[in-house]
């Protein structure tokens, strides 16, 4: 997974998590009340940008 920075200015937190099927873990983080981004991706492995 590329690294992820927060631009969401003071006071942002950024999480990283793992999940099942990462489109449906997505779909519902992003509907959480202050989420403001949610992205699926994959982490691990010896491919860049897979």
């Amino acid at each position: 997974m590329s690294e992820v920075t927060s631009n969401g200015g003071a006071g942002t937190e950024v999480v990283t998590l793992g999940g099942g099927c990462f489109w449906c873990v997505e779909a519902v983080l992003s509907e959480l009340r202050g989420v403001q981004k949610a992205a699926s991706g994959y982490s691990g492995g010896t491919v860049e940008n897979p």
